[in-house]
Protein backbone atom coordinates (compact mmCIF):
# COMPACT_ATOMS: atom_id res chain seq x y z
CA UNK A 1 0.00 0.00 0.00
CA UNK A 2 1.59 3.25 -0.83
CA UNK A 3 1.32 5.63 1.63
CA UNK A 4 -0.05 9.25 0.72
CA UNK A 5 1.67 12.55 1.65
CA UNK A 6 -0.44 14.86 3.48
CA UNK A 7 -1.51 17.86 1.60
CA UNK A 8 -0.40 21.17 2.41
CA UNK A 9 -2.62 23.59 3.45
CA UNK A 10 -0.10 26.36 1.88
CA UNK A 11 -1.01 27.77 -1.49
CA UNK A 12 1.03 26.57 -3.73
CA UNK A 13 2.30 29.89 -5.42
CA UNK A 14 3.20 30.40 -1.97
CA UNK A 15 5.49 27.21 -1.95
CA UNK A 16 7.19 27.86 -5.40
CA UNK A 17 10.88 28.42 -5.69
CA UNK A 18 12.39 31.50 -7.97
CA UNK A 19 12.17 29.70 -11.12
CA UNK A 20 8.95 28.23 -11.12
CA UNK A 21 7.47 32.04 -9.52
CA UNK A 22 8.87 33.88 -12.62
CA UNK A 23 7.31 31.52 -15.30
CA UNK A 24 3.99 31.61 -13.05
CA UNK A 25 4.57 35.60 -12.46
CA UNK A 26 3.64 36.13 -16.28
CA UNK A 27 0.19 35.07 -16.42
CA UNK A 28 -0.25 36.55 -12.82
CA UNK A 29 0.87 39.87 -14.60
CA UNK A 30 -1.46 39.41 -17.17
CA UNK A 31 -4.37 39.34 -14.46
CA UNK A 32 -3.27 41.85 -11.21
CA UNK A 33 -4.68 44.71 -11.52
CA UNK A 34 -4.08 46.92 -8.33
CA UNK A 35 -1.88 49.78 -7.85
CA UNK A 36 1.25 48.69 -6.44
CA UNK A 37 2.22 45.64 -8.41
CA UNK A 38 5.60 45.14 -5.77
CA UNK A 39 3.12 45.18 -2.79
CA UNK A 40 0.55 42.85 -5.00
CA UNK A 41 3.58 40.41 -6.20
CA UNK A 42 4.98 40.02 -2.38
CA UNK A 43 1.32 39.21 -1.11
CA UNK A 44 0.68 36.92 -3.50
CA UNK A 45 4.26 34.56 -3.74
CA UNK A 46 4.92 35.15 -0.54
CA UNK A 47 8.25 36.86 -0.55
CA UNK A 48 9.63 40.35 0.74
CA UNK A 49 9.41 43.36 -0.88
CA UNK A 50 13.05 43.24 -1.83
CA UNK A 51 12.48 40.19 -3.70
CA UNK A 52 9.71 41.53 -5.64
CA UNK A 53 11.46 43.87 -6.50
CA UNK A 54 14.14 41.74 -8.05
CA UNK A 55 11.87 39.23 -9.39
CA UNK A 56 9.82 42.16 -11.16
CA UNK A 57 13.09 43.33 -12.47
CA UNK A 58 14.06 40.14 -13.78
CA UNK A 59 10.84 40.06 -15.83
CA UNK A 60 10.98 43.54 -17.14
CA UNK A 61 9.29 46.25 -14.62
CA UNK A 62 11.38 49.48 -14.25
CA UNK A 63 11.14 50.41 -10.57
CA UNK A 64 12.52 54.22 -9.63
CA UNK A 65 15.55 53.45 -7.30
CA UNK A 66 13.99 55.71 -4.07
CA UNK A 67 11.27 53.42 -3.92
CA UNK A 68 13.46 50.36 -4.02
CA UNK A 69 15.90 52.74 -1.01
CA UNK A 70 12.66 53.03 0.80
CA UNK A 71 12.13 49.40 1.02
CA UNK A 72 15.74 48.90 1.91
CA UNK A 73 15.54 50.96 4.44
CA UNK A 74 12.23 50.39 6.26
CA UNK A 75 13.42 46.60 5.75
CA UNK A 76 16.35 47.63 7.94
CA UNK A 77 14.37 49.55 10.96
CA UNK A 78 11.93 45.95 10.48
CA UNK A 79 14.61 44.18 11.47
CA UNK A 80 16.38 46.25 13.79
CA UNK A 81 13.10 46.69 15.77
CA UNK A 82 13.28 42.29 15.80
CA UNK A 83 16.46 42.46 17.24
CA UNK A 84 15.71 44.56 19.69
CA UNK A 85 12.10 42.72 20.55
CA UNK A 86 14.05 39.74 21.03
CA UNK A 87 16.77 41.05 23.33
CA UNK A 88 14.17 42.51 25.32
CA UNK A 89 12.28 38.97 25.71
CA UNK A 90 15.51 37.54 26.15
CA UNK A 91 16.30 39.80 29.21
CA UNK A 92 12.82 39.95 30.86
CA UNK A 93 13.16 35.53 30.22
CA UNK A 94 16.81 35.78 32.25
CA UNK A 95 15.88 37.95 34.66
CA UNK A 96 12.42 35.65 35.37
CA UNK A 97 13.97 32.74 35.93
CA UNK A 98 17.06 33.71 38.33
CA UNK A 99 16.44 33.35 41.75
CA UNK A 100 18.52 35.98 43.78
CA UNK A 101 19.78 34.70 46.97
CA UNK A 102 22.40 35.21 49.31
CA UNK A 103 23.80 33.41 53.32
CA UNK A 104 20.67 35.04 54.93
CA UNK A 105 17.90 34.45 52.26
CA UNK A 106 17.26 31.66 50.23
CA UNK A 107 14.85 34.02 48.22
CA UNK A 108 15.22 37.04 48.33
CA UNK A 109 11.47 38.74 46.71
CA UNK A 110 12.72 42.86 46.67
CA UNK A 111 14.26 45.10 48.80
CA UNK A 112 12.96 48.23 51.14
CA UNK A 113 13.48 51.76 50.13
CA UNK A 114 16.60 51.79 52.28
CA UNK A 115 18.25 48.78 50.50
CA UNK A 116 17.35 46.43 52.73
CA UNK A 117 16.56 42.80 51.75
CA UNK A 118 13.22 40.81 52.34
CA UNK A 119 11.83 37.20 51.59
CA UNK A 120 12.22 33.68 52.29
CA UNK A 121 14.94 32.91 54.52
CA UNK A 122 16.39 29.61 54.47
CA UNK A 123 15.77 28.50 57.91
CA UNK A 124 11.82 29.69 56.58
CA UNK A 125 12.84 27.11 53.83
CA UNK A 126 14.03 24.37 55.99
CA UNK A 127 10.73 24.61 57.91
CA UNK A 128 8.70 24.29 54.46
CA UNK A 129 10.54 21.04 53.30
CA UNK A 130 10.22 19.44 57.24
CA UNK A 131 6.80 19.80 57.91
CA UNK A 132 3.18 20.19 55.67
CA UNK A 133 1.09 23.03 56.54
CA UNK A 134 -2.95 24.07 55.79
CA UNK A 135 -3.89 27.40 55.49
CA UNK A 136 -6.61 28.73 57.28
CA UNK A 137 -8.08 31.20 55.02
CA UNK A 138 -10.05 32.79 57.17
CA UNK A 139 -7.63 33.62 60.06
CA UNK A 140 -4.78 33.52 57.58
CA UNK A 141 -3.06 31.31 59.82
CA UNK A 142 -0.62 28.06 59.11
CA UNK A 143 -1.54 25.44 61.27
CA UNK A 144 1.47 22.36 61.41
CA UNK A 145 0.36 18.73 60.68
CA UNK A 146 2.60 16.03 62.01
CA UNK A 147 1.92 12.84 59.88
CA UNK A 148 1.11 10.48 62.47
CA UNK A 149 -1.81 12.31 63.19
CA UNK A 150 -2.89 11.52 59.88
CA UNK A 151 -5.50 8.89 59.50
CA UNK A 152 -4.01 7.31 56.44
Amino acid sequence: MRKRKKKSNIPRHKRMKRDSRLQAAKSWMDKYNGKNIVHGYSNHFGVSKLHAVKELQLLGINISLDYIEQLKRSEEELRKAKMARKYKMKQYNEGKTELESDERFYYIAGYTKGGSPYGLTWEEMELDLTNDYIIDNENDSYDVIDDEELPF
